[in-house]
């Protein structure tokens, strides 16, 4: 008897055959692979009654008449050949047809995915929506984090210092009094004149400034007025009125002298300040690169709720078939397990669910903008897509950008600076206490309590009386000069290799961050190539469980892949979209890592009063949004180049923002009293 797959395409139902022709349902490798393996199992069919004779009755005996069980149909006969040599199948790709991990670089830009238009509309019906953007977020925390609100206070806290180490400088008055009431014995007639008790009363006062200037000098200039009285015969004139008028300077020579040695603890009030604005700069970046991941993440838990639900959508329509098929041939067992798959798939939806609530609270938490509303009324609605274009990397060029840039090496280059100080003031102090003493001063006096004509009396009928001298002092062994000189030198010392091991950290994190952007990118492509190959197999599955008889065993092992089929393609789609959340934060992460990422994202900072109390305040530029951007930045003068380890980079993106950004580490200038050394802001 002959039998073909032309022979056996004439046998087969109607609706069966409209399937076969209709090309939009099976493609035309699949429908030609349907229509060969109908055709073999007919022929084989065939060939079982062709093989074995009539009942007495005439008619044909069934499966089950001729003794063989479902389980005992030889293997060979339930699956499908496949043709060793076929055009359609020679072009279908294989894994080794893969490019390679540079050719990953002159790959497309992948397209858009199937869930992004799902993702930017509102997925919950009892919410209100409040779309987002990842620039609005920046903006938001910017203006309304309670975290950077704490972090910019910081540097102003800081800055407090550099006035208050100056103040050492200031002019002080001082105002002094006492009165004094003596009652000795008298051992000397030559002191009294007579009585046995020497008693007297004497008050005075003074009134003056001081002030320490640069050099080291104190200076001090003193209007004093008293009256005295006492019992003696030779106190002349009686009821003393007494004025004097002292101007004194003591400058030191050795220990002490000097601009530099005096002006050290403002220098090192200002360094300390820089250091806190550099702090306060990475701190900055490292927020804003959460709100980026928060933002980015929020769109990967949306994504993945779809994909759940697409998931649950194919079990819950196989589930339909079966059971508008129980009746016809559909088995119990395949109608369990489809039902299975639908309460597991339903599971995971409510956790994804879940995610996406949990992602907007952290969102909130992050930017505390009263904009975004509450968790419990309203929903954040993601705008902006995930950038899918290739970036190249060049991470010499990037390590140099970040050696200009990152904060962290200007603030150990700023303690480098205050340890050198330190090390220089130490020295001063190994030298012994050296002081030239100048004072000069006028007097005057008037009996009858008269005050006043002896201040008269001081510029009139005074001549100016004067000291000059000079104090040295030295303590054995200076055993507490010198260890502190040498605990200087030893934190110089350790500073240096600080800065050199942060000069390697950052030149890692530099390396890691450039790398990452273009793994990301490979990682990427891959997993898109991996989720449309799984597309291809899950269609094929499905088309060919839908086409098979549903009482046969083959049909329920077929089942069984198409479950699976349809998981690992969701593994494979979430694996997909987890790599362009990780190409999109590698992106802010790579500017964070060459320390731009502020001037990328336009922020600045300005300074104002409020309520008399100095107040930092960022701001962003305004950007305009296309489709998809925000885009990558890159090292300023880079070139075209195919992959990280062959050192190039390309141009900047047409659609970055322009403007005067603000530097990686900007610091406002302090707060300070007139003639203070202004400290030195950046690299």
């Amino acid at each position: 008897m002959r039998c073909d797959a032309q022979t056996a395409k004439h046998t087969l139902p109607v609706d069966f055959e409209m399937q076969l022709q209709s090309k939009q349902v099976v493609p035309p490798l699949l429908r030609w692979r349907v229509r060969y393996t109908s055709g073999v199992a007919v022929c084989v069919a065939f060939s079982i009654f062709a093989t074995t004779p009539p009942s007495a009755d005439g008619q044909l005996p069934n499966r089950r008449a001729l003794g063989v069980e479902q389980d005992q149909i030889p293997v060979s006969t339930r699956r499908t050949p496949i043709p060793q040599e076929s055009d359609e199948i020679r072009r279908t790709p294989r894994l080794f047809d893969l490019p390679s991990p540079e050719q990953f670089e002159k790959s497309e830009e992948p397209s858009r995915a199937w869930w992004d238009p799902s993702v930017r509309k509102p997925l919950r019906t009892k919410s209100e929506d409040i779309p987002v953007r990842l620039d609005a977020l920046l903006m938001g925390a910017l203006a309304h984090s309670a975290q950077i609100q704490v972090i910019k206070e910081a540097p102003l806290i800081r800055e407090t210092a550099i006035v208050e180490a100056d103040s050492e400088f200031d002019w002080t008055s001082f105002v002094e009094s006492q009165f004094v009431d003596t009652s000795d014995p008298v051992g000397n007639r030559l002191q009294t004149g007579g009585p046995t008790r020497f008693r007297e009363h004497d008050v005075s006062a003074s009134v003056g400034v001081r002030r320490k200037n640069r050099l080291g000098g104190q200076f001090e200039i003193a209007q004093e007025v008293g009256h005295r009285d006492n019992n003696s015969l030779f106190f002349s004139p009686a009821n003393q009125g007494n004025s004097r008028l002292t101007l004194s300077y003591t400058q030191p020579i050795l220990r002490g002298a000097g601009q530099m040695f005096n002006t050290s603890l403002t220098v090192l009030a200002e360094i300390d300040t820089g250091a806190a604005f550099d702090d306060f700069s990475a701190q900055l970046q490292a927020q804003l690169l959460d709100v980026n991941r928060a933002y980015w993440e929020l769109y990967l838990e949306r994504a993945n709720l779809i994909q759940k639900q697409r998931l649950y959508g194919q079990a819950a329509e196989i589930l339909q078939e079966l059971e508008r098929r129980r009746d016809i041939d559909a088995l119990r067992s395949q109608i369990v397990r489809a039902q299975a798959a639908v309460a597991s798939r339903t599971a995971d939806i409510i956790r994804a669910d879940m995610a996406i609530r949990n992602t907007e609270s952290r969102i909130r938490a992050l930017v505390n903008d009263p904009s975004l509303g509450s968790s419990d009324v309203n929903e954040l609605v993601p705008l902006d897509l995930p950038l899918r274009h290739r970036v190249p990397m060049d991470v010499a060029t990037s390590v140099e950008v970040a050696f200009q840039n990152r904060p962290e090496l200007a603030q150990a280059i700023k303690q480098i600076r205050a340890a050198s100080i330190r090390l220089k003031m130490s020295r001063n102090e190994l030298l012994p206490a050296l002081n030239l003493v100048l004072e000069t001063y006028v007097s005057g006096l008037r009996g009858s309590s008269d005050v006043g004509n002896s201040i008269v009396d001081q510029y009139r009928e005074g001549e100016p009386s004067y000291t000059i001298g000079l104090q040295y002092e030295v303590p054995f062994l200076n055993r507490r000069a010198k260890a502190r000189h040498l605990r200087r030198r030893h934190e110089l010392r350790q500073l240096e290799a600080q800065m050199r091991a942060t000069m390697e950290s950052l030149r890692l994190e530099v390396e890691v961050a450039a790398r990452d952007v273009v793994t990301t990118y490979r990682e990427m492509i891959a997993n898109l190539r991996a989720m449309r190959a799984e597309e291809t197999e899950v269609e094929y599955l499905y088309q060919r469980w839908k086409l098979l008889p549903g009482n046969d065993r083959s049909a329920s092992l077929l089942l069984e892949d198409l479950l699976d089929a349809q998981e690992r393609l969701n593994v494979s789609e979430f694996a997909y979209l987890n790599s362009q959340l990780n190409y999109n934060v590698s992106h802010m992460a790579f500017q964070r890592a060459v320390g731009t990422l502020l001037q990328s994202e336009n922020i600045s900072c300005s300074r104002y009063l409020e309520c008399c109390l100095p107040t930092l305040d960022l701001h962003r530029s305004n950007v305009t949004h296309e489709e998809v951007q925000p885009g990558p930045l890159e090292a300023p003068g880079a070139a075209s180049a195919e992959g990280v380890e062959q050192g190039e980079m390309g141009p900047q993106q047409a659609g970055e923002s322009q403007g005067a950004p603000l530097p990686p580490h900007y610091e406002p200038p302090p707060l300070q009293a007139p003639g203070a050394v202004q400290p030195e802001f950046g690299p």
